[in-house]
């Protein structure tokens, strides 16, 4: 066919780069074009984590969503993660937000009846993030609304893939990797350890031995000005004891002796010939990760099917800690006839978790490894573990404590759908999400923790929820007009269950099951609660300009009292889409412009199941058992109820080449769940009501660039900052409380903000001392110097005050991807800014007041002939608290991580028909590559408690997270 003359035309094809035709999953089964929201979604798709190898599916999110922070608290293997959409609503009651897999709410909650440390297991970490197509996160009232009582603290809908028409197809993939950890603290050697106990030991003696007499006594005149050589100051010391203490208690009559340290009478008059133990080198080695995929997909017209099969196994960067799942999927979809269809999504997985005492436990792996002496071995000349090592455990020894969850999980759900008419649908759903948590841990008898004969537990657990759904669906056009609607009805239960037995003095370590214990002790635990919903959602568009959302839900929970129980969640969003406006036909720049506004109420009901009743427990009277009160009863309990508005812009210019997502929020939370005072006489401390309020206020930005887009070369960028401002605006009689170790949670102040006391360097002189202008208490020249902030004329509890907050200023990432005929490259850069760490641990190896190992830093510590400085004294006694919660162990938490770097081969169809394959791809991905941050700890990525909403941004000797490199290959048949 001849065109205008030609018979041959030229034709060149462009790669579609519309981005506002994408597909986003709303909830409930509805799927709406991205040109059509009317509320604010994020979403993130299986491309963006292809290549990454993660036990946790949450936290692939991690810095690619707006309005998501997510800190994963430790590094152990399958550990939790925290995740909190556009801020923390609550004080009580649970921040995480509502996960929903293909349309069944499912559970994050650890369920640990074992107290780890931070390490708390993450629920997630049973699902294959492998079968994951999309991730959406609902965050405006208008978004998650439609969850009513459950939608507060955002939705996260996880679709899985799906299958398709057409002949089989199979993928296998199989990646190994390597993982360890390079910023361990730099600790003092043997030799420099003696030496600075011995200045802690000389600095204090004078204090010590007026603890042993019980009277003021002197023993050296002025041990801070008259300071003399090491070797005075190691024969001042020792002679004390020697000459002193040793006729009254020869027991302790050396250094060594009373201090618990043999080496210090061993090396202290030679401390160079001390012998170093590197502790943390004991303790970390290198992890391996391997993971192996198979999936297939394919059916016909009426029947599609996609199957799949995963095992990820993680050792961990220390001994005893791994994670290892095994997972199978099967989603198949059915048409029966031109106006039914049937589908079904089931998953199956098991997971072992191998914890380590650790993470905000004294007697942890990691936390001994920093504090024990560098001077005493691993072992002692008899080869058993060497008990006094200076620290609560040996760290070695405190590895062998056993602690191992296995959990096995089944979630799936049956969807049959039917078209009354062709604008008309009904669909009736039934899902269930069985989750089973088993544990054991056995600590030695050669450990602190099971000392002297062992000690064990044993538990066994079960959260089961059932869901039934029913919902009609009508979807009409009038000319301009269009109109969506939907209606639901729906009814959760969900079933804990709980029997665990505790045993103790054992007859071997060999023989660990609960039966060989000699004392057991046991219990367990039933429960159950409902919600039963009703909720209508419609859509209306005129002539793709106007868009309207209208949504409301009716929520009837259990855990509420008869007058409470049910409660109203409605919203309403407007969304206009300025470019199809006639006015706007001429301007070419522009390739989308929508403005958005949205309002509605949102609940919270993630409390006790019986938190309104009146509670009795069993007690023992006389040796009888008996039933008294535990619990007041306030039948008045209602939701916490969230109010949001949200304003937003979609930008799109240069063929919609650059993309811009503008939004803005505030969020007004009250009813807070908090515990209300009564007197003591009533025999309780208080009883929960509805008595505080929370702000959040923020913005954020996300710009998608198609930078290059040529035949043979592609440059992508995506970019996300978001920051939110969070304020405690109510509490009950606007009383502060304290949380953690230097958490405060007050009126005005946000959660998480730091309390103590400010620092203004040290005492360099006794003459500043001396000069002070105020009571300075027992501070002694190279001690820390603590601010009279109300100028009293003393430094007390009256001069704490807020420094600092563990609430980041903008948290975001950066996503780069390159691709050159068939090589990719891809690199994402994760930060988090403004928030500060209190650090905790400094406070042990600082040497401040605690006889334990210390930093290297403390090899620039205060000194007669070294005042010059801002590291304290070398401290035995620590008569001025400098271990005290103060900006002294504050520091900037701000952090940037090269999260991920892909590079990456896909084979071209010449060599795809050579070796008969569909797809061949190989890569090569490193994580956690580097990190920026001027942090001196571990990781800056932490917080110590792990199940607080208030206790955050607190260091105490978490599992680091590590650094990993992986090779692996994707084959597709």
């Amino acid at each position: 066919m001849a065109i205008e003359g030609r018979s041959t035309i030229d034709v060149e094809l462009q790669s579609d780069v519309a981005q506002l035709g994408d597909v986003v999953v709303t909830g409930y089964g509805e799927q709406v074009e991205r040109g059509n929201l009317t509320s604010s979604i994020t979403s993130v798709s299986s491309e963006d984590f292809d290549d990454v190898s993660s036990s946790n599916a949450n936290s692939l999110l991690q810095g690619r969503a707006a309005g998501v922070n997510i800190v994963q608290n430790s590094g152990t293997p399958g550990g939790g993660i925290k995740v909190r959409v556009r801020g923390s609503t609550s004080i009580n009651a649970s921040n995480e937000p509502l996960y929903v897999i293909d349309g069944v709410p499912v559970s994050n909650s650890s369920n640990s009846a074992v107290g780890v440390g931070n390490q708390g297991l993450n629920g997630l970490s049973t699902v294959n993030p492998q079968d994951i197509k999309s991730i959406e996160v609902l965050k405006d009232a208008s978004a998650t609304a439609i969850y009513g009582a459950r939608g507060a603290n955002g939705v996260v809908l996880i679709t899985t893939k799906d299958g398709s028409a057409g002949d089989t197809q199979i993928d296998f993939g199989y990646s190994h990797g390597v993982k360890e950890f390079n910023n361990e603290l730099d600790m003092l050697s043997g030799p420099e350890f003696v030496e600075m106990y011995v200045d802690g030991m000389y600095g204090d003696i004078n204090s010590i031995a007026s603890s042993l007499f019980g009277q003021q006594v002197t023993v050296v005149q002025d041990p801070y000005g008259n300071w003399g050589s090491y070797e005075d100051r190691y024969n001042a010391v020792q002679g004390f004891f020697q000459n002193t203490i040793a006729p009254l208690a020869p027991s302790i009559g050396t250094v060594g002796r009373y201090s618990g340290i043999s080496a210090l009478d061993q090396y202290g008059a030679n401390p160079s010939e001390a012998p170093t133990t590197d502790w943390q080198d004991k303790v970390f080695n290198t992890g391996i990760t391997d993971e192996f995929n198979i999936s297939a997909q394919g059916g016909d017209e009426t029947t599609q099917y996609f199957l799949s099969g995963n095992y990820f196994n993680e050792d961990g960067i220390m001994e005893n800690a791994g994670f290892e799942r095994l997972s199978g999927r099967m989603n198949l979809e059915h048409q029966i006839n031109e106006r039914a269809d049937i589908n079904s999504r089931v998953s199956y997985s098991r997971s072992t978790t191998e914890r380590l005492e650790n993470d905000n436990n004294i007697y942890g792996v990691l936390t001994n490894a920093i504090l024990a002496y560098p001077t005493a071995p691993v072992r002692s000349e008899s080869g058993e573990y060497t008990s006094n090592v200076g620290s609560f455990s040996n760290p070695v020894s405190a590895a062998q404590v056993t602690n191992d969850a296995l959990r096995t999980r089944f979630i799936g759900n049956v969807e049959a759908s039917y078209d009354l008419t062709d604008n008309l649908s009904v669909t009736g759903t039934a899902g269930i999400d069985r989750y089973d948590l088993n544990e054991e841990t056995y600590s030695p008898s050669f450990t602190n923790q099971g000392s002297p004969s062992g000690s064990g537990f044993y538990s066994i657990g079960l959260e089961q929820t059932w869901l039934t759904e029913l919902r009609l669906a009508y979807t009409n056009d009038f000319g301009a007009h269009s109109l969506n609607a939907l209606g639901v009805v729906s009814y959760q239960e969900t079933k804990f269950e709980r029997t665990f037995a505790d045993g103790q003095f054992y007859p071997s370590d060999d023989l660990t099951t609960i039966n060989n214990a000699a004392t057991t002790t046991g219990g367990s635990l039933v429960t159950t609660n409902g919600l039963e919903s009703y909720t209508a959602r419609a859509n209306y568009d005129y002539d793709d300009r106007y868009l309207v959302t209208l949504t409301g839900r009716v929520d009837g929970s259990s855990r509420f009292s008869k007058d409470n129980e049910y409660g109203f969640f409605p919203s309403a969003s407007v969304a206009w889409r300025v470019t199809n406006e006639d006015f706007m036909s001429d301007v070419d720049a522009i390739d989308n412009l929508k403005v958005r506004l949205s309002a509605g109420i949102t609940g919270n009901q993630s409390i006790g199941n019986f938190s309104y009743q009146a509670l009795y427990g069993v007690e023992s009277y006389s040796g009888t058992p008996a039933l008294a009160p535990n619990q007041l009863a306030n039948p008045d309990l209602r939701w916490e109820e969230t109010t949001q508005y949200n304003a937003g812009i979609d930008l799109a210019v240069l063929e919609e080449r650059l993309t811009v997502t503008i939004d803005g929020y505030i969020k007004q939370t009250d009813d807070l769940l908090l515990n209300r005072p009564v007197p003591a006489s009533t025999g309780f401390t208080g009883f929960d009501s509805n008595i505080g309020s929370i702000e959040n206020k923020g913005l954020e930005l996300a710009i998608n660039s198609i930078n290059v887009q040529t035949q043979d070369f592609s440059w992508t960028t995506d970019f996300n900052i978001s920051h939110n401002r969070n304020e405690v605006t109510a509490l009950y009689q606007d009383q502060p409380f304290a949380s953690g170790f230097a958490n405060r949670v007050a009126v005005g102040e946000p959660l998480g903000a730091f309390y103590g006391y400010v620092s203004d360097g040290l005492w360099n002189t006794q003459e500043e001392l001396d000069n002070a202008g105020y009571d300075a208490g027992s501070a002694r020249p190279g001690d820390i110097k603590f601010v009279d902030i109300n100028d009293d004329g003393v430094v007390n509890s009256e001069d704490q005050k807020v420094i600092g907050s563990a609430q980041p200023d903008f948290t975001g990432g950066l996503t780069n991807k390159l691709n050159y005929k068939g090589f990719e490259l891809s690199a994402f850069l994760q930060f988090s800014y403004g928030n500060e760490i209190f650090n905790n641990a400094q406070g042990f190896y600082g040497h401040y007041g605690y006889a334990y190992n210390s930093w290297d830093r403390a090899k620039d510590r205060w000194t007669p002939e070294n005042t010059d400085t801002n590291v304290p004294r070398s401290s035995w006694f620590d008569s001025n608290q400098n271990t005290r919660e103060s900006d002294f162990m504050m520091y900037d938490g701000s952090y940037m991580r090269l999260k991920n770097l892909t590079v990456a081969y896909n084979f071209t169809a010449d060599h795809l028909e050579q070796f008969g394959l569909r797809s061949l791809r190989i890569y090569a991905t490193g994580q956690n590559i580097f990190t920026v941050t001027d942090y001196p700890g571990l990781d800056p990525e932490i917080n110590t408690f792990d199940g607080s909403n208030t206790a955050l941004g607190t260091d105490f000797f978490s599992y680091p997270h590590a650094r990993s490199v992986q090779v692996g290959i994707n084959i597709g048949l």
